[in-house]
């Protein structure tokens, strides 16, 4: 009888690869709204120049943003689609972008540790195929990544895969769940997630 369990995980990863593979970058005028909230947040937890890792990155504007706040040493960047990893080196300027996967950080980025690390969209369902355990996989990879006292901040549109009990099974200390309108004052639905490596 096979494993059906491990076939499930098996097929998820192909399709989740083939998806990054097809995904065209389409610049969402939603994220107008959320760029400017991430790159306030990611800032003002820095407090001074720091290495930021944009995981997801998609075209990178976003760790542009994050690289002209001031308060950044150096921006990094993941993203599993080649024409995107092209496309945000442009963006990060001087910082490093890598193709991979957010598991792999540490092997994309050896022995460098981010102070902040921002994830737009990258826990939405749709992104992690509903898989939790891939989920998981991430979560302490960003974990991992994070220097002491680092923090996470993810956000999306609503319902994101990724709740408080993951975040915190994994170690980390929530210091912020905001819901639509008391974060982005508009009314698409999003959510913010700020976690802190404790």
């Amino acid at each position: 009888m096979p494993d059906f369990e491990i076939i499930g995980h098996a097929i998820g990863s192909i399709a989740q690869d083939a998806m990054y593979e097809s995904f065209e970058e389409w610049d969402d005028p939603r994220n107008n709204e959320i760029f400017p909230v991430l790159v306030k947040k990611a800032s003002d937890l820095i407090g001074g120049q720091a290495n930021v890792l944009d995981l997801g990155c998609g075209s990178g504007r976003l760790g542009g943003l994050l690289r002209d706040s001031g308060s950044v040493r150096a921006v990094y960047a993941i993203d599993q689609n080649s024409e995107n990893v092209a496309m945000a080196q442009s963006y990060v300027g001087t910082g490093k972008v890598a193709q991979g996967r957010a598991q792999n950080i540490s092997e994309l980025f050896p022995g460098v540790q981010f102070s902040v690390i921002v994830a737009n969209a990258l826990f939405e369902p749709e992104v992690l195929m509903f898989n939790e355990p891939n989920m998981m996989q991430m979560l302490k990879a960003i974990y991992t990544s994070l220097e002491p006292g680092g923090h996470l901040v993810a956000s999306g549109y609503l319902p994101l895969l990724i709740e408080r009990r993951h975040l915190k099974e994994v170690g980390f200390k929530v210091k912020q769940c905001a819901i639509p309108r008391n974060a982005f004052n508009d009314s698409n639905p999003k959510q913010l997630y700020v976690a802190q490596k404790v």
